[in-house]
């Protein structure tokens, strides 16, 4: 079962003006505890009069477990019964008594406060029933901590022409989204995000009680990249083939371009059978390059840029995200060794 306990706390503002200028002053002072959680969803608020030993019931509904706040305003002390009740099943009942009230004068408001919380309530239909043993005024709240609803991501890079879907968790009702340049990037009713060119934008989700969670999406052109380097980064004796640069052309053909990197001690004369696998992140085969003879004319420690390209009909992906892609090259490189 789920705990009630008396807790002190300081009347939120907004009540205490509304209270205040009901009930009587009070004499007797002391010093409340912090205050709750700010962030609160009320679920009852009433001001009225009830009569000498006769039942006055609220009724409201708990939906997840969050501290459930009960609060009792009085301007002077009255003895009585506060009974919960949980799906019409009896659950538990606070004796008001003289001892049970503390002055509110401390906090600004003339008059005596009683205060429960639940902690881990029973998502359920609730009703809580006051009877006073006299006349009295009061004023009745019922509250629960709100909790802070969490966006699935705060950032994400995107490739242009790809999208990723943004959740909200830990919101009630419908949630609006929006971005703050479509042309950047677009997100649907559903949290989609379609990346549409190079820049970054914004991507809000604005949930029913007004929360507003930010994504940050930078969006970067469909291409790979690779820091170019130099002959001499090769170790002595060896030669290497890198692709610095790879995207997709007008035609949809993959474009790579690449640099032939001579640190062999020899000049090289010609590349025998190169090929170049080229993989998207997963693995899977995006196109293979294949030439059989390319003559190239390269000193040690020199490197030579070349351009491929592979046809559109040969590539087994057309629509790949060449930012995360991967190569592989291999082949024979021919040197001119002197005699």
């Amino acid at each position: 079962m789920e705990e009630v306990k008396e807790m002190n706390i300081i009347i939120k503002k907004t009540w205490a003006v509304l209270a205040a200028a009901a009930l009587a002053a009070s004499s007797i002072t002391y010093s409340p505890v912090p205050a709750k959680a700010a962030d609160e969803v009320s679920l009852v608020y009433e001001e009225n009069t009830a009569t000498a030993n006769t039942e006055v019931s609220y009724n409201f509904t708990v939906k997840d477990s969050d501290t459930v706040y009960v609060d009792l305003l009085v301007p002077q002390v009255v003895s009585g019964m506060m009974s919960f009740y949980q799906n019409d099943e009896y659950v538990s009942a606070a004796t008001l008594t003289e001892d049970s009230w503390k002055s509110a004068e401390s906090i600004g408001i003339a008059g005596y406060i009683y205060s429960l919380s639940m902690s881990d309530p029973v998502a359920a239909n609730w009703k809580v029933v006051l009877n006073f043993n006299a006349d009295t005024e009061y004023a009745l709240s019922v509250s629960q901590e709100k909790a802070s609803a969490v966006l699935s991501q705060n950032s994400i890079t995107l490739t242009k022409g790809f999208s990723e879907k943004l959740s909200v968790s830990g919101a009630d009702g419908n949630i609006i989204w929006a971005s703050s340049n479509n042309n950047i990037a677009t997100v649907d009713s559903s949290g989609k995000v379609k990346a549409k060119k190079a820049g970054s934008a914004k991507i809000t989700a604005t949930t029913a009680d007004g929360q507003v969670l930010t994504c940050v999406v930078s969006v970067q052109k469909n291409e790979y990249n690779e820091t170019r380097r130099y002959a001499s980064s090769v170790e002595a004796g060896n030669s290497q083939v890198q692709v610095y640069n790879m995207f997709y052309d007008s035609k949809g053909n993959l474009v790579l371009k690449a640099s032939i990197l001579n640190n062999r001690g020899y000049r090289a004369t010609k590349i025998k059978k190169l090929t170049i696998k080229v993989n998207d992140a997963s693995g899977k085969a995006i196109g293979t390059l294949k030439v059989k003879n390319k003559k190239i004319s390269l000193n040690s420690g020199s490197s030579k840029d070349i351009k491929f390209v592979i046809k559109k009909s040969d590539l087994k992906n057309k629509k790949a995200d060449l930012c995360t892609a991967e190569y592989k090259p291999s082949g024979t490189i021919i040197y001119q060794v002197p005699r």
